[in-house]
């Protein structure tokens, strides 16, 4: 994101994220605001409380392999 690179919104379903939490975190880590897309729970949508996730701070991605 801090590269210029743009991303599909982040699907939503009653204030939830259905696809997108990297990318959530990726916007809030950046101070970037990606959008919203109205989107459908399914049977296989559990809700985990944000407090309970650990956040890895490895940055995964190097610039050289964005760039492929």
């Amino acid at each position: 994101m801090s590269h210029g690179i743009r991303f599909e919104e982040i699907k939503v379903c009653d204030n939830l994220i259905i696809d997108g939490h990297h990318r959530y975190l990726s916007a809030l880590i950046t101070g970037l605001e990606l959008g919203q897309v109205l989107s459908n729970s399914t049977s296989a949508t559990s809700v985990i409380p944000w407090d309970l996730m650990e956040f890895d701070e490895e940055d995964w991605d190097t610039p050289a392999e964005l760039l492929i």
